[in-house]
C-alpha cells in the first residue's frame, strides 16, 4: 500500500485553512520550522507518526481524515435491504470522484492566487 502524501498534505492545507491559522501559526504550535511545515502540505517530505498526531490534534480531526486518500475501508453496512453490493460499489465511486474533483478545485484555486500575487496560506 502507498500513502497518497500529496493527498494527505492538500487535506492538511484545507484544514488549517478551515480553522485559520496561517502556515507560520500553526508550524509554531506543532513546533516545527515553517520549511518543513510546508513541505508536509505540499507532499514532498514525509511526517512522523508523531507530527502527524501533533497536527491531527491542532487541527481537531482524526489521523485517518489525513490519510482517507489511501485508505481502502470495507463497506459495513450488512444485510441492508436499501442497497445492493453493487449500489454501495457506485456511491463509493461517485463519492470518490466528487472528492477529486473538490481537491482539484482547490489546488487550481491556490495555483490562481500564487499567480495573482496572494497569499493561498491565509
Amino acid at each position: 500500500m502507498i500513502i497518497d502524501y500529496e493527498a494527505m498534505g492538500r487535506r492538511i492545507r484545507r484544514r488549517r485553512q478551515e480553522k485559520g491559522y496561517t502556515q507560520r501559526e500553526l508550524a509554531e504550535h506543532v513546533n516545527l520550522s515553517v520549511s518543513y511545515y510546508g513541505h508536509i502540505e505540499r507532499g514532498t517530505r514525509i511526517p512522523s507518526i508523531e507530527t502527524l498526531v501533533m497536527l491531527a490534534n491542532e487541527l481537531s480531526v482524526s489521523t485517518d481524515y489525513f490519510l482517507r486518500d489511501s485508505l481502502k475501508m470495507p463497506v459495513r453496512i450488512e444485510k441492508n435491504p436499501l442497497f445492493s453490493n453493487n449500489d454501495l460499489h457506485l456511491l463509493r465511486a461517485y463519492l470518490n470522484a466528487q472528492q477529486d474533483a473538490i481537491d482539484h478545485w482547490l489546488d487550481s484555486e491556490t495555483e490562481v492566487e500564487e499567480e495573482e500575487g496572494l497569499d493561498p496560506t491565509v
